[in-house]
């Protein structure tokens, strides 16, 4: 237990500090932060806010080491006798100065590196010991940077050898190129293929992959207009291009954004365009529902080929659901009707 020592760890935004011990005069409190002594002040760090509270100038980020404790003066007396009748107080304040440097001498060796009870060894309870010579006996302790250096000496003064479990280079391509892997990031598989990239960035595969296990991924995958053969899909969806009120004059619709399309018609008369489709010799079809598509005039694409020659009816109050299919890249687009005023 501590007699006049408050240690804390301060907590975020944190400036005001408890004082649980007496004290005679406010120069007789020392504060520390991280070890460094403080100033009082104003304009220093802390100010004393009541008798029993310090509070610091500038808030606390949170983690820093505050200790706050009592230095009773070693070098000046409180009390000097002389001949004649003693007072009480007199009596009183030279044996308190007494008292409260012998607290604090016991607050000192409580917190000093101590040797273990019943153990001829020093015990830092875990904690760092700092601002210690290097060694220079058989016996005595080396510091980390005599450590360091002996390491570098030992090791050549370069970077660790690869017979030393190391790579010998100090730069990620020379390692890689020092361990045989090759500046761009290939490790042989030691089955069939014979080299495949490292998975830690943009690689490009230009033959076949096997995976025989589960592949998940976690983001999208870009088939660049390319073959996905054999598939079996389930729980699977379609990207939604959702136009919204198309506000009459002309309305594009971009297979790009998605091959579901939903659009309400209003305001004025509407001319549909498409853009985008798959290349020629390649299937293309979009489903477009429409709302209140009879609302207003509609033109569709000259290049859309209706059953009998004739765009529908569509619903003047109401949703319709159009597909239409291209076999050439749009040169002709194929429209049907499947579901009029779907309800």
């Amino acid at each position: 237990m501590a007699f006049a020592l408050d240690p804390y760890t301060a907590g975020a935004a944190q400036v005001d500090y408890t004082i649980t011990f007496s004290y005679r005069k406010e120069v007789d409190v020392l504060v520390f932060e991280d070890g460094a002594l403080q100033t009082q002040g104003a304009n220093n760090d802390y100010t004393f806010f009541n008798a029993t509270t310090i509070r610091f100038t500038t808030a606390h980020a949170g983690g820093e080491l505050i200790t706050i404790q009592r230095s009773t003066s070693q070098s000046t007396r409180l009390v000097n006798y002389t001949a004649g009748a003693l007072a009480e107080a007199d009596l009183d304040n030279d044996s308190l100065h007494a008292f409260r440097m012998a607290q604090e001498s016991i607050d000192i060796a409580n917190i000093k590196l101590g040797l273990t009870v019943g153990q001829d060894v020093w015990d830092a309870e875990s904690k760092r010991i700092t601002l210690v010579s290097d060694g220079t006996g058989d016996q005595d302790v080396v510091t980390k940077a005599q450590l360091d250096a002996a390491a570098l000496v030992q090791l050549g003064g370069g970077p660790l050898g690869i017979a030393n479990g190391g790579t010998g280079s100090d730069t990620a391509a020379a390692a890689r190129t020092a361990l045989g892997l090759g500046t761009s990031a290939v490790i042989d598989t030691g089955t069939s293929g014979t080299k495949i990239p490292l998975l830690d960035g943009a690689n490009t595969w230009s033959g076949a992959q096997i995976f025989n296990g589960l592949l998940t991924l976690g983001t999208s995958i870009a088939m660049v207009d390319n073959i996905v053969s054999r598939a079996i899909l389930i729980d699977y969806a379609e990207i939604q291009n959702s136009i919204g009120a198309t506000g009459g004059g002309t309305q594009d619709i971009d297979i790009e954004l998605g091959n579901v399309v939903s659009a309400t018609v209003d305001t004025s008369a509407n001319t549909f365009t498409f853009s985008n489709p798959s290349v020629s010799g390649r299937g293309c079809s979009f489903t477009l529902i429409l709302t209140n598509g009879g609302s207003q005039t509609v033109t569709w694409p000259a290049t859309v080929d209706w059953s009998g020659g004739n765009a529908p009816t569509l619903t003047t109050s109401g949703r319709d659901v159009l597909t239409f299919v291209t076999l050439d890249a749009g040169t002709i687009w194929y429209g049907f009707i499947s579901s009029l005023d779907a309800k």
